[in-house]
């Protein structure tokens, strides 16, 4: 049931695209796929049911998504989840020093990415290097390395 919601939601979303951005002039659109969510902090500290879970809803979204956006014109549709598996896998080559950890100091930061700053980050760490500010949200690196993603993508779909 689960996985058949999210189809739908999918399938609304590339409806969304379809009929009322396109149609309404945008030319260019870029979406980028749901990522790996078990590649994130939180993610490791999932149980091995519950990550294959989230990974087979994942996929099932981002299978439906691809198909309900299949052939429209002027839509890149960037894969989110196996850049995020990429990233994960070798991150030293996208510039991260540090893959696992989390920038922002849970201690000072209780509401997460959202109160950290320069002041509120791990004590004494270089944060510099650190892809994840929280559990599930990037730090300005992070976000960073996916704008970077996305511009080679649009790159060699042609659009500049």
């Amino acid at each position: 049931l689960k996985i058949n919601a999210l189809d739908n939601f999918a399938m609304e979303l590339a409806a969304i695209v379809r009929s009322q951005m396109l149609p309404r002039g945008a030319r260019r659109v870029v979406v980028v796929s749901i990522p790996d969510l078990t590649k994130t902090p939180f993610g490791a500290t999932l149980s091995a049911q519950t990550a294959a879970l989230v990974q087979q809803m994942t996929q099932a979204f981002n299978d439906s998504l691809a198909v309900g956006l299949a052939s429209a014109a002027g839509v890149l549709v960037v894969d989110g989840y196996g850049t995020s598996q990429a990233i994960a896998a070798a991150p030293q080559d996208f510039g991260i020093g540090n893959s696992t950890g989390v920038a922002c100091d849970p201690g000072a930061t209780p509401l997460g990415s959202l109160t950290c700053n320069a002041t509120t980050t791990q004590p004494g760490a270089n944060v510099s290097g650190y892809q994840w500010a929280d559990g599930v949200y990037p730090t300005p690196l992070g976000h960073a390395v996916w704008a970077n993603v996305i511009m080679d993508k649009m790159r060699a779909f042609g659009w500049f």
